[in-house]
C-alpha cells in the first residue's frame, strides 16, 4: 500500500469523529428549535423533555435555563423550577420587562406553592414592577396570602384591597374571587388594632369641669361659656369619662 493511500486513510479516520460530532450538533440544534416551538405553544411537557436532555449534554444559556425552569413549574416540579429560575433570572436583565415578569411569576409561584412565603414576596414585587396592569391582580392576591400567613394583617389587608381593585377593573367577571377577597379583607381587619382616643386623667378633667362650672355662674359672656361647657360635655361623652361626666352634671 502506497504512502499516499495510507495518509488518505489516516486523514479519513481523523475526520470521521469530527463529522459525526458536527452531525450530532446539527441534529441537537434542530431539537432546540423544536423545543422553543413547543415552549412558545405552551406545550411545556414536550419542551421539557428536549431541554432537559440538551442541558445534560451542553451548557444551556440563561434564557434556555429560564425556559427549563418554567417548564418544571408547569409540570408541578416546583423545587426544580426554583433551582433553574433562581440561577437564570439575575442574568436576564437585557431582556424585555414583560418576558422577565413571566419568569418572576413562575419563580414566585413555585416558592409560594412550596410554602416559602417570605422568599416569594420579593419575587411577586419584582414581577409587579415589570408586568402589564391587567396582570397585577393575581400577584397582589398572592401577596395578601403571604402577608396573612406572616400575620402582617395591615399589609395583607392593603394587598387584598389592591387585588380587589385590579380584579374589578380588569377582570370583573371573576365575581367569586372578589367575594372571597372581600371576606379576606374583613377577616384581616378584625386583627388590626383600632386607634384609641387619648383620655384625660381624672384630676385634669375635674379641674377643667370645675372651672367651667364656676365661670358659668357669672353673667358676663354667659352664652359663650355655656357653649364651651356644652363642648366639654360632648368631649366627656366621647371619651367615656363617666366619673367626670357625673361630676359636671352634679354641678348643674
Amino acid at each position: 500500500m502506497s504512502k499516499r493511500l495510507l495518509s488518505f486513510l489516516f486523514l479519513l479516520m481523523a475526520l470521521f469523529p469530527a463529522c459525526r460530532l458536527f452531525a450530532q450538533r446539527s441534529q441537537d440544534a434542530e431539537q432546540l428549535g423544536r423545543a422553543i416551538e413547543y415552549f412558545s405553544s405552551a406545550k411545556y411537557h414536550e419542551a421539557l423533555l428536549i431541554l432537559d436532555r440538551l442541558n445534560k449534554q451542553y451548557t444551556l444559556n440563561p434564557r434556555y435555563l429560564a425556559y427549563l425552569g418554567v417548564c418544571h413549574y408547569y409540570e408541578w416540579n416546583y423545587a426544580e423550577a426554583i433551582q433553574y429560575l433562581d440561577k437564570a433570572i439575575p442574568q436576564l436583565s437585557a431582556f424585555s420587562p414583560h418576558e422577565r415578569s413571566f419568569y418572576y411569576w413562575s419563580n414566585a409561584e413555585s416558592h409560594f406553592l412550596l410554602g416559602r412565603y417570605d422568599e416569594a414576596i420579593p419575587l411577586y414585587e419584582k414581577m409587579l414592577n415589570l408586568c402589564y396592569e391587567n396582570e397585577k391582580a393575581d400577584a397582589f392576591y398572592r401577596l395578601g396570602f403571604c402577608r396573612m400567613f406572616a400575620e402582617d394583617w395591615q399589609k395583607a389587608c392593603d394587598n387584598y384591597k389592591q387585588a380587589a381593585h385590579y380584579y374589578t377593573y380588569y377582570r370583573p367577571e371573576e365575581q367569586a374571587r372578589l367575594v372571597q377577597i372581600n371576606n379576606m379583607i374583613a377577616g384581616c381587619e378584625k386583627h388590626i388594632p383600632q386607634p384609641t382616643i387619648p383620655s384625660l386623667s381624672a384630676e385634669i378633667a375635674d379641674t377643667i369641669a370645675t372651672k367651667i362650672v364656676a365661670s358659668s355662674t357669672t353673667s358676663a359672656h354667659t352664652g359663650s361659656r355655656k357653649m364651651l361647657y356644652e363642648a366639654v360635655q360632648r368631649m366627656l361623652a366621647s371619651t367615656k369619662l363617666n366619673g367626670i361626666k357625673s361630676f359636671t352634671e352634679s354641678k348643674q
